[in-house]
């Protein structure tokens, strides 16, 4: 399992969080995001799911009622959304 906390700087609030499930060979990941936007500070929940496709490393991305389409070809380093 994979644990990531995102801290802001020099007050060390945490404002992102990952938890990852890497059961190879897909890829899941629980992700919250502090909303700052308004005074209520309610955190966001989305998660992060590899899908499976020929020749295409392919990441579907849902947060706050979102949904982001990730694309690369295998061995690029460079996604398209």
């Amino acid at each position: 399992m994979q644990r990531i906390e995102l801290q802001t700087y020099p007050q060390k609030k945490t404002i992102g969080k990952l938890n990852a499930q890497v059961l190879r060979p897909w890829y899941e990941a629980k992700i919250e995001i502090l909303d700052t936007r308004n005074t209520s500070n309610e955190w966001l929940l989305g998660e992060i799911k590899e899908n499976f496709a020929w020749f295409i490393d392919q990441y579907t991305i849902t947060l706050a009622e979102r949904t982001i389409l990730l694309q690369s070809q295998v061995g690029s380093r460079t996604f398209k959304f």
